[in-house]
């Protein structure tokens, strides 16, 4: 997976390797086949009408597949890219405030409305018990996967328990673009992808 967070992680320079991840880490475990409750899907966690407009074949194996981690992760990295200029230029215009990076979590995790809505960092309801908490923790993640002491041992080791968070947003929020695989994912075959060149 190394190999494909490197690439995604090149695509805008406000986007790193080590943010995408700690975002699949949060989202999926790093631990690939699974469907949340919600419906999300693959190690970057995607609800199938996102991954339809950021999913390509990036893998070259004649498929776009949210399965495959070539596509996913290189569609996780072009939509954070979109996120991270949505929010940029919210910022730049003084509608939202707030530390870029946190945004852009926040965005990926309940959709970019919600941050917009909000001037910044959503809170009350779910966004209070699941969003903040969830940028706590990839933000926590990406300090381990930017240290070169420990990222070696980290970048495909899955961990032992996914995320078991409700993927629930308050009613008033926009939809959410991805969620953490919940209690009740299932587990795929996993699928061997070809590391890009």
């Amino acid at each position: 997976m190394e190999p494909w967070f490197r690439k995604a992680g090149s695509i805008c320079p406000q986007i790193k390797p080590s943010l995408l991840a700690a975002d699949a880490k949060a989202e999926s475990g790093l631990v690939r086949g699974l469907t949340s409750g919600s419906g999300a899907q693959g190690i970057t966690q995607f609800m199938p009408r996102t991954f339809a407009v950021y999913g390509q074949d990036d893998d070259g194996n004649g498929k776009i597949s949210i399965w495959d981690d070539g596509d996913a992760i290189m569609a996780q990295g072009r939509y954070f890219c979109a996120i991270a200029a949505q929010i940029d230029g919210w910022i730049a215009y003084g509608s939202v405030k707030g530390d870029p990076k946190s945004l852009y979590i926040a965005s990926y995790n309940a959709g970019e409305g919600a941050v917009k809505n909000a001037g910044g960092m959503p809170s009350g309801g779910d966004y209070t018990t699941q969003t903040q908490p969830y940028v706590a923790k990839v933000l926590a993640y990406e300090a381990e996967f930017a240290s070169p002491a420990v990222a070696a041992n980290s970048w495909s080791r899955p961990v032992r328990r996914p995320d078991r968070r409700s993927s629930k947003l308050p009613a008033n929020s926009s939809a959410p673009r991805t969620s953490g695989a919940a209690a009740t994912s299932t587990a795929r075959p996993a699928v061997d992808s070809t590391a890009p060149d």
